[in-house]
């Protein structure tokens, strides 16, 4: 047989037995997995046999915290629904919502571990749009009892929009409401009272009459209006209410004016432009000259005033009315006036003579008007204006032509004036003439020009007579005549050397009329100059020489200018003027070219005929040794020089010197020689001259030369050791690189520099021919070689010989480098901690040591190393050796410690936490082990009050301000000097309340959010609970309270779980509370305000009539008592139990 045990008979399953084991029901009322172990031993003719183990495990099944319902209005915004369970974390959960698209929700389904937040939708149906929320959660494959809750969105009210509004002043205006959703209390408000109402806020429909409005502009008020209903409110709603202005148009002053003038448009002004129309009319508008005697423009158009010769005013009067928006002004009337006009008799046009009398009468049609007058021309002997008639002599004219001056009469009466009567007054003009002599002086050869004019028309002009006095010409004779504009043009001449005066001598006629006066006319004629010059040639760079005479004609006072026009090669020729010319002519090239001046005398203004001087210019050679020079102990020498102008050949030759000079050779414009140096020039100055050929033979120009100066320097020598090798030093500035040289020659100092090498170098030292200098390296140059140069200084400075130098290199081994880091320490709780240990320079391979405990890796140098329990609470020392890096080299291993420290945890434990607790339990104290330690708490939702030290660590924890379901509290401790921290993790599960509502079934909600409910209805009104009392526990229910001013009692019923209002009780106000507990034993209150409202009782008070007359009736109703509310009866409804109905109101009649 086989005997069992079972070692956690909580599974459901005995503690023993004898055989198989029987099948059962599994148990497991905690949070956690509980796991069984049966142990089976098998029995057999009294011999037992081996055991056998097996386990059966049995999971918790969920437990969901229950989840309030939800009831918001459209456009809140939900947060997440977050669930939660008494074994968080579950394996799953899964979730459902009825009318979620209708809610709002994204998703009616999910299997997370909440419903994500949203935004509820609109819900303008009129009634509440419920939904049911399911949800299961399941761990290891037990799944919990499902937990619902409701979510609602309430409805909201539409309030329709009457649109914006315009009314005249003094307008009755009723607006009325309409909503959705009836019962909605509309709440509206006014932003500008001058429109005719209050600014509110008001309730109910708007009903109004406009205000009185002047002032131009239209008056606007803004009407804002919401509709609530069960605490949700409708979308705001504006409209605006305009009063237009009345127009007040601005008064035309009254209008004169003469026949004939223009009228500008007449335009109207109100102080409320722009308007909609205007009205105006004119009498006698035909007589007045306007096109139109009516209209509805904004103006009365411009127009011409007419003729008016009737010796009377003609007077039309304006009216004149403005619309704006339907709203019309008073009527505004203004005078149009035309004044009469006079007219003048015609005066015919009249002419005279120089000296006669001039007498002229005007006449008007209008007796008494007055006369003005205006003259064109002065001249006619009258000004520019007058009054009244003319009378006057006519003045001399000694013009050209008639003097003719308009005159322009007008006749004024009453400010109008007549139309323009003109005629022409005409003087006759005396004979005159002008000589107008445009060569009064000319040379000899030059042509006359004198002109002779008459302003008189038809004159004739006489030459009376001629006098030549030696000169030449055509000749002219006495008698000859011209009209006016003609010419005397003869050519002059003078066969003298000194000027000759010529004279002409005329008279004028015209039109019978002779000028007694005679006028003359001179012309001088000057003698024409002469000028003699010499040509010549001259070398290129000298000055021409040229002498300027007079002759032949030697005109006294002669002066002489001259040009120029020279060959593209000459420089140096210019303009200018004198008796001689005197220039230094030069060559651009070294070909011939020559100048030719064209030289002009003048005399007197006079210029005579010209002469010509040329100048030849030869060219010159040129020379060019080049500039002296050194050189730097040479071998040989090269010469080179140039030639140039007109030297076609060159040839060097040796003035002092000890060497051998070779022959020259010429090659265009260069010539070069080569000198062979001698010892013995070493230090001196050797002395060379080049020669050019004779470029013209027997010429002015000869062979040109130059001297070249050569001086010949000794140069400088340096010498150093062979390159070598040495180790990186530990301190670089304790260990310089000492390098020493040595300098010959002409050298006499060096000076030690760095190729490459980052590090510095001290000043040079020179002691004889021996030069030195230390180095001190750079971290950069380790593992590099460094070049270093040794150079001489210039041993003739300036000269040609340079400084010389030499480099060495020298070759820096990195030496190894290792650290074992800072000391460091641990906890007890960390098993292993990683070493700060590195190495570097040329170290290629480390060695950790020390200590009984392990390392990671011993080869590494951030190896890690765990510690045996032996070396706890102590400090151990560690050490890290670096290989030799270079064997045979002069670099050796290193090696650094460092210390370990191990350190124990504190002891920590708190006091004071139950395992469950109620979301609106009152806050409990904590109680930690030592001063300096935190609580805290997960999830990060969840709070906990600060850590107080004293006595030790205290905390208060609010469940409240936690998050519903399993929350862990934490207490934890660092100890201050050796930083370990510990803690100890204890867990609570907080249960929430459920959010509770309630309304009652036919009340209204007024403004302050409170039942109003009628008294002494017929059947009793239900209380509706959200959730319903019917799925709380014990003590869930509804409660009144006694009236506030009469102390009775609201008596409420149950039936099948729900209550009811029997409102058989007096007016009065009541407060009723909800009290529900969820299924995890967390209770919630709700209190709202109930008044109760007394109904009135209907009386009819009538009185006997006559079949034929209307019977009246009376309303005699009163409200029954006691009320503490003031009631008014504010509507009848009268049925006379025949067809028809009375009207709204207290009293009513009716015929039977």
């Amino acid at each position: 047989q086989y005997n069992w045990t079972n070692d956690t008979p909580s599974i459901g399953l005995a503690a023993s037995g004898v055989g198989n084991i029987p099948s059962f029901t599994s148990l497991n009322p905690t949070t956690n997995p509980v796991t069984a172990t049966i142990t089976i031993t098998p029995v057999y003719n009294g011999c037992t046999g081996t055991t056998k183990s097996l386990t059966i495990t049995v999971n918790p099944i969920p437990v969901l915290v229950q989840q309030a319902n939800i009831i918001s209005c459209p456009g809140a915004v939900q947060p997440t629904i977050n669930f939660t369970t008494n074994v968080d974390p579950v394996t799953s959960y899964s979730w459902s919502v009825t009318n979620s698209a209708a809610l709002g929700l994204a998703s009616g389904a999910g299997v997370t571990g909440n419903i994500p937040g949203w935004t509820f939708a609109a819900n303008n149906t009129g009634t509440d749009i419920p939904g049911i929320a399911t949800v299961t959660a399941t761990k290891g494959g037990c799944t919990s009892a499902p937990m619902t809750f409701g979510i609602s969105v309430r409805a909201q009210p539409v309030l329709t929009n009457p649109g914006n509004q315009v009314y005249c002043p003094g307008v009755p205006v009723t607006i009325n409401w309409a909503s959705n959703a009836p019962g909605s209390i509309i709440t509206w408000s006014n932003s500008n009272p001058a429109i005719g109402i209050s600014a509110g806020p008001n309730n109910g429909d708007i009903s109004f009459t406009t205000a009185p409005n002047f002032t131009g502009a239209n008056v606007v008020g803004t009407i804002t209006a919401t509709a609530t209903r069960n605490g949700c409110t409708s979308v705001l709603q504006s409209f605006t209410i305009t009063v237009s202005p009345i127009p007040v148009l601005t008064q035309q002053a009254n209008i004169t004016a003469c026949p004939g003038t223009n009228q500008s448009a007449i335009n109207f002004v109100t102080n409320a432009d722009p308007v909609t129309s205007y009205n105006w009319t004119v009498t006698n508008s035909a007589l007045l000259g306007m096109g139109s005697g009516s209209g509805t423009g904004s103006s009365i158009p411009a127009w011409t005033f007419a003729a008016n010769n009737t010796g009377a005013d003609i007077i039309g009067v304006a009216t004149v009315t403005a619309t704006k928006a339907g709203c019309t002004s008073s009527v505004m009337t203004f005078n149009i006036t035309l004044s009469a006009q006079p007219v003048l008799t015609a005066q015919s046009n009249v002419t005279y003579c120089p000296g006669a009398p001039v007498n002229i009468n005007f006449v008007s049609n209008v007796p008494g008007s007055q006369i003005s007058w205006s003259n064109a021309n002065t001249v006619i002997g009258i000004g520019v204006s007058g009054n009244g008639n003319l009378s006057f002599t006519a003045p001399a004219n000694l013009t050209s032509s008639p003097i003719v001056s308009t005159v322009d009469v007008n006749a004024i009466h009453s400010g109008c004036v007549s139309p323009t009567m003109s005629f022409v007054i005409t003087i006759n003009p005396s004979p005159q003439f002008t000589i107008t002599n445009n060569t009064p002086i000319i040379c000899e050869g030059t042509a006359a020009d004198i002109t002779l004019n008459s302003v008189t028309t038809g004159a004739v002009m006489t030459l009376t007579a001629v006098n030549y006095n030696g000169a030449t010409g055509t000749p002219l004779l006495a008698g000859a005549t011209f009209t006016d504009g003609q010419k005397i043009t003869e050519t002059l001449g003078n066969p003298t050397n000194l000027p000759i005066n010529v004279v002409y001598t005329f008279s004028v006629s015209a039109n019978g009329c002779n000028n007694p006066f005679t006028q003359t006319a001179t012309i001088t004629v000057k003698p024409m100059p002469s000028a003699t010059a010499s040509s010549a040639t001259i070398c290129s760079g000298q000055n021409d020489f040229i002498l300027i005479t007079a002759g032949p004609e030697n005109v006294s006072g002669t002066t002489f200018d001259w040009t120029y026009t020279a060959s593209a090669n000459v420089i140096g020729a210019a303009s200018g003027n004198g008796s001689t010319i005197n220039q230094n002519l030069s060559l651009s090239n070294f070909v011939p070219g020559s100048v030719q001046y064209t030289i002009t005398p003048t005399a007197n203004g006079c210029v005579g005929p010209q002469t010509i001087a040329t100048i030849t210019v030869n060219p010159i050679p040129i020379v060019n040794a080049g500039s002296d020079f050194q050189v730097c102990e040479p071998a040989t020498i090269a010469l080179s020089g140039t030639i140039g102008g007109a030297a076609t050949s060159g040839n060097w030759v040796l003035v002092s010197g000890g060497g051998i000079l070779s022959a020259s050779t010429t090659s265009g414009t260069l010539v070069t020689a080569t000198y062979t140096v001698n010892p013995g020039d070493v230090t001196n100055t050797l002395t060379f001259r080049l020669i050019s050929n004779d470029p013209d033979g027997a010429g002015p120009c000869s062979a040109a030369s130059a001297l070249l100066h050569v001086t010949v320097n000794r140069s400088a020598t340096v010498s150093l050791p062979a390159n070598y090798t040495i180790c990186e030093p530990v301190s670089f500035a304790a260990s310089p690189i000492n390098l020493t040289g040595t300098i010959g020659g002409s050298a006499i100092s060096g000076l030690w520099s760095v190729i490459s090498g980052a590090g510095g170098l001290s000043a040079t030292n020179v002691s004889g021919t021996t030069v030195s200098a230390n180095y001190v390296i750079s971290p950069s140059d380790v593992g590099s070689t460094l070049t270093f140069r040794l150079t001489s200084n210039d041993p003739d400075g300036l000269g040609p010989c340079t400084p010389v130098f030499k480099d060495i290199n020298i070759h820096i081994n990195q030496r190894a480098v290792v650290s074992a880091g800072i000391d460091l320490s641990l906890c007890q709780n960390i098993p292993s901690i990683a070493l700060q240990g590195s190495f570097g320079g040329s170290t290629s391979a480390v060695t950790w040591s020390g200590g009984a405990g392990a390392f990671g890796n011993n080869l590494l140098a951030t190896s890690t190393y765990s510690f045996v329990p032996a070396e706890v609470n102590t400090t151990i020392v560690l050490t890290l050796t670096a290989a030799d890096p270079d064997g045979a080299g002069p670099c050796s291993a290193v090696s650094d410690q460092m210390n370990l420290t191990i350190n124990k945890l504190p002891t920590v434990v708190f006091f004071g936490l139950p395992s469950t607790m109620a979301e609106n339990n009152s806050p409990i104290t904590l109680s930690g082990n030592q001063v300096g330690g935190l609580f805290t708490i997960s999830p990060l939702t969840s709070n906990i009050g600060s850590t107080s030290p004293t006595p030790t660590g205290n905390a208060v924890f609010n469940p409240g301000a936690a998050t519903l379901g399993l929350n862990q509290i934490t207490y934890t401790y660092s100890d201050p000097t050796t930083t370990c921290t510990n803690s100890q993790t204890q867990p609570v599960i907080i249960n929430p309340v459920t959010n509770v509502d309630f309304s009652v079934s036919g009340a209204k909600i007024n403004a302050s959010n409170e039942f109003e409910l009628c008294n002494y209805q017929t059947a009793p009104v239900r209380i509706n609970g959200f959730p319903s009392p019917t799925t709380g526990l014990a003590p869930t229910g509804f409660s009144a309270s006694v009236g506030q001013t009469f102390g009775a009692a609201l008596p409420l019923t149950i039936n099948s779980g729900e209550y009811y209002i029997d409102t058989h009780a007096p007016s009065d106000t009541y407060l009723i509370t909800y009290t529900y507990k969820n299924s995890v034993g967390a209770t919630d209150t709700l209190t709202r305000v109930l008044k109760l409202l007394s109904i009135p009782n209907a009386v009819i008070s009538v009185a006997n009539s006559c079949i034929k007359d209307a019977i009246q009736f009376a309303d005699g109703a009163t409200v029954m008592p006691p009320s503490p509310f003031p009631v008014t009866i504010g509507s009848w409804s009268w049925d006379f139990n025949e067809n028809g109905t009375g009207s709204a109101f207290a009293t009513t009649s009716h015929t039977y």
